[in-house]
C-alpha cells in the first residue's frame, strides 16, 4: 500500500487502445477519469484503474473494487471529455516547420521536372 497520497492531477497516455487520459484526484477522495476518447470496455476501463492504483496515481483502496454502478466504478467518475487535451507549442512550431520543409522540397523537384520536360520538348 502506498504511503504517500496521490497527486491531484496527472496526464496519461494510453497507446492500446490510443487515448488521452487525465487522471483528477478530488478532495472528497473520489477521483474523476477524463478520456478523450471512447474507446475503452468495462474491462480495460477495470484493469486500467487497477493499474492507475498500484502505480500511486489514485488511491490504493479502489483497485480492491471493480464492481460498476449506474454512475461508473465505486469512487471513479469516467467520462468522456477531451476539452482539456491542448497541443503543445513546442510540437506545433516542430509541425509548421516539418510542413514548409516538405512543401519546398515538393516545390523545387516538381520545378526541377517541369524545367526537364521542357528542354526535352524543345
Amino acid at each position: 500500500m502506498n504511503a504517500t497520497l496521490p497527486p491531484k492531477q496527472v496526464e496519461y497516455i494510453h497507446h492500446q487502445p490510443e487515448n488521452f487520459i487525465l487522471i483528477e484526484n478530488e478532495e472528497d477522495g473520489e477521483v474523476l477519469i477524463r478520456a478523450a476518447r471512447n474507446n475503452f470496455s468495462q474491462r480495460r476501463k477495470t484493469a486500467f484503474i487497477r493499474e492507475m492504483a498500484a502505480e500511486g496515481f489514485i488511491p490504493d483502496h479502489l483497485q480492491w473494487f471493480p464492481e460498476t454502478n449506474t454512475y461508473g466504478f465505486m469512487g471513479v467518475k469516467w467520462v468522456v471529455d477531451h476539452s482539456w487535451v491542448r497541443i503543445h507549442s513546442a510540437a506545433r512550431r516542430k509541425a509548421k516547420r516539418v510542413v514548409v520543409t516538405m512543401f519546398i522540397v515538393a516545390s523545387s523537384i516538381w520545378l526541377i521536372l517541369m524545367g526537364v520536360t521542357i528542354m526535352r520538348a524543345g
